[in-house]
């Protein structure tokens, strides 16, 4: 996750991840992930935020947010409780209704990860055209 983003709620809608804009955590405005991959929310805070997120020792691992396959499918990252498939666990969402499992498999040139196509009973490695972290 990045140094620049936190979990966040509104009216019992959890936003994650909401992005502080780096100028001190007594700054009043995030933005948030929408309902959409292409959709930011504007949050304006009722408190400051807690400190900081620079106490994660040796740095955050930074994640993609959003992640779009060969085919143009785009897939967004899911927090909090989710499911796994042969131990590894589903991370994000697409658009198509399918799944991506685990991280990006950053080993070759191309990038792959773990895809289960919406109501497919296992998952296969696909390629990704682009990521945003």
């Amino acid at each position: 996750m990045r140094l620049d983003a936190w979990r966040c709620s509104a009216e019992s809608e959890i936003l994650d991840p909401c992005f502080a804009p780096d100028v001190g955590p007594e700054h009043q405005v995030l933005l948030c992930m929408g309902t959409g991959p292409t959709r930011m929310v504007r949050l304006t805070l009722t408190e400051t935020l807690p400190g900081n997120n620079f106490h994660i020792p040796g740095g955050p691992e930074i994640s993609p947010i959003i992640i779009v396959l060969a085919d143009g499918d785009t897939c967004r990252v899911m927090t909090g409780a989710t499911t796994v498939l042969a131990e590894v666990r589903m991370n994000y969402s697409c658009e198509n209704g399918g799944h991506l499992y685990g991280d990006p498999d950053k080993t070759d040139a191309l990038w792959v990860i773990s895809h289960r196509a919406n109501g497919a009973g296992t998952s296969v490695s696909t390629p990704i055209a682009s990521v945003y972290q």
